[in-house]
């Protein structure tokens, strides 16, 4: 199953967070919600190893809402200043590999529905369903065909 891919921003924009969070707040006001892309999308809050990174479903002027805390890293206390930006998740590279897989297997289920590429009856010496005597259409003539049609004398008749 494909899983959602979230739009990024080239070179990573930042902003910051214009007042402190508490860990369950599920809005984030921003100096500047221009520098992060449109809902619904992930950023990541801080720089370092305790950086979380958030899913938010809304913006409103300069605040994200609908806000999932700690999509990646502990949801924690966010103070005046802490940075924001959307950057390279290791979510987004977990949705991309999986979403490649998923891909391959759709691609290889596909093949294998299809009909093989050297069937029994068109290697070696082919063979098709015999028309019965008297058949005009575009259908394959075998010589069954046509042996059971004309006789040699038909067919001497006719030179």
């Amino acid at each position: 199953m494909q899983q959602t891919m979230y739009a990024g921003l080239a070179n990573s924009p930042q902003t910051e967070i214009s007042a402190g969070i508490d860990a369950v707040q599920n809005t984030v006001p921003l100096l500047v919600s221009s520098r992060v892309p449109d809902a619904p999308n992930l950023v990541t809050i801080g720089t370092d190893e305790t950086a979380e990174t958030i899913l938010y479903t809304g913006k409103a002027g300069n605040t994200l809402t609908g806000v999932m805390r700690g999509v990646e890293g502990a949801a924690i206390a966010w103070g005046v200043g802490s940075k924001v930006a959307r950057n390279f998740t290791a979510k987004d590279y977990e949705s991309l590999r999986q979403n490649i897989a998923d891909h391959e297997n759709r691609i290889s289920d596909a093949e294998n529905d299809k009909s093989p590429n050297e069937s029994p009856e068109f290697t070696g010496t082919p063979t098709a369903p015999t028309a019965a005597v008297g058949t005009n259409s575009t259908q394959i003539a075998t010589t069954e065909f046509v042996q059971n049609t004309y006789t040699a004398s038909d067919v001497l008749a006719k030179l």
